[in-house]
């Protein structure tokens, strides 16, 4: 089956900005955004604004959100070092200041290549910024998305600062910055009515940047700690390139950090940064079907293969390893005897397993095994259309897993641990009771279907 997908390109980093720009240049409509982001209590505090424009030649939609002084200013752009404030806020494509949040005093410089400037006032704790988003009575699912955003924003930089969730507040006026960019981003992602989202490697830039620890290398920490495990490149500009709001919508949003794989594009969308790089300054998104290319008239699944050569591990402890593969989430584990060098007997352990259930999968395969080593591998796994029925048979209510082959015919099979059981509770041969079942089978499927093929 398709799935609707959503992949991001961030060749040149990403923000949140970048994000909303890129959505809205994708085919979300702004004024879509407009009149949800009207129902935040916060609505007089900011406006927002989407403008055609170019970055070498690669025509995109840049999203600007003024606010306090600068709502109704011309824009304006800071050049220079990079800052981090005290929330963060973007461009990682302007010279800018990222607002982080922060559970302690500090001095700070605010240069922002966003179109704003920020006057100091009193700060939001995270609950209430979660309890402002919860009274905009959002569309349900964008409704999630943000709570989520804001959530592993708000976790990244509890860890930075070695605190807690609760003590973690965001300067007022930052925190409208963000919550616009998280919120659009949000309400883009549900309009999209996407199955999964995709990002391949996110570049972080180079340089240095000013945080409020003082001068700290690209990527700033929240940045450094959203993105763990996350496929990065570095050093493609000499400036920052992925903010914490943008590195926090990939880390609630995306499935995967791989590019899809038999992927049709129909849509594709820029944003545009502020900054002028040798590249273009611009985030791609591109919106397509995974599936159904490479599938074909089959059902398609995505898995990853885990695969380790064991050669010095007894052999009945793969039994309790299996269990432990299994009760992690693994698919299928099965076991091939191979021979290795200087002709050593070993076994190839391999694990089906879906991303979502890597990390388990691989505790308990190292904590549970001799290996020291494994190999990943992304797989397509195509399926005959199937389904299990329960169908009468003279001996009683038997299930049968049926698939339907390219031609239509019927591919079926009576369930082993059934037909076990009516054999042995009717104290006949196992193999007699089954021919007899199959026959009633068969002769059930004919009736509804014109033929079948069963597996003797």
């Amino acid at each position: 089956m398709a799935e609707t997908v959503l992949y991001f390109d961030c060749f040149s980093g990403i923000s949140g900005d970048m994000t909303i720009g890129a959505l809205v240049d994708l085919g979300v409509p702004a004024a879509f955004l407009l009149e949800e982001l009207g129902k935040l209590p916060l609505r007089s505090e900011f406006d927002l604004s989407f403008e055609r424009g170019e970055k070498r030649g690669i025509a995109g939609t840049r999203a600007r959100v003024r606010t306090g002084a600068s709502r109704g200013a011309a824009p304006h752009h800071h050049h220079g070092q990079d800052h981090h404030g005290h929330h963060h806020h973007d461009h990682a494509h302007d010279d800018h200041g990222h607002h982080h949040p922060h559970s302690h005093p500090h001095t700070h410089d605010h240069a922002h290549a966003r179109d704003h400037d920020h006057a100091h006032g009193p700060h939001r704790h995270l609950a209430e910024i979660e309890a402002l988003i919860a009274g905009a009575r959002l569309p349900a699912g964008a409704e999630a998305r943000a709570h989520a955003i804001f959530r592993v924003l708000a976790e990244a930089e509890a860890k930075v600062h070695g605190t807690t969730l609760d003590k973690v507040h965001f300067h007022e006026v930052g925190a409208v910055d963000s919550i616009v960019d998280i919120v659009a981003a949000a309400l883009c992602l549900d309009f999209l009515g996407i199955d999964r989202v995709q990002c391949g490697p996110v570049e972080l830039g180079g340089g240095m940047v000013r945080c409020e620890h003082g001068l700290m290398p690209v990527p700033a920490p929240a940045t450094a700690e959203l993105l763990r495990d996350v496929p990065c490149t570095y050093g493609r500009v000499a400036s920052e390139t992925t903010t914490p709001t943008g590195a926090a919508i990939l880390k609630a949003s995306v499935t995967t950090f791989a590019p899809p794989r038999g992927f049709a594009v129909r849509r594709i969308g820029y944003g545009l940064g502020t900054k002028d790089f040798p590249h273009p300054n611009v985030l791609r998104v591109m919106l397509g079907t995974a599936g159904d290319a490479a599938a074909g008239p089959y059902e398609h699944e995505r898995a990853l293969l885990v695969e380790s050569n064991i050669d010095d591990m007894s052999p009945e402890a793969f039994g309790p390893l299996s269990d432990a593969l299994f009760a992690a989430g693994a698919r299928d584990v099965f076991l091939t005897p191979i021979t290795m060098k200087k002709g050593r007997p070993a076994t190839k352990l391999s694990v089906l397993t879906d991303e979502d259930a890597r990390a388990r999968v691989l505790a308990a395969l190292f904590a549970g095994s001799s290996t020291i080593g494994v190999r990943i591998t992304p797989v397509d796994k195509l399926m005959l259309p199937r389904e299990i029925r329960t169908l009468a048979t003279r001996h009683g209510a038997v299930p049968v897993k049926i698939a339907r082959l390219p031609d239509g015919r019927l591919r079926w099979k009576a369930e082993h641990d059934a037909v076990s059981a009516l054999a042995l509770g009717a104290g006949r041969p196992y193999f007699q009771l089954r021919a007899e079942i199959e026959a009633d089978i068969a002769a059930a499927l004919d009736r509804e279907a014109g033929g079948g093929e069963g597996n003797g």
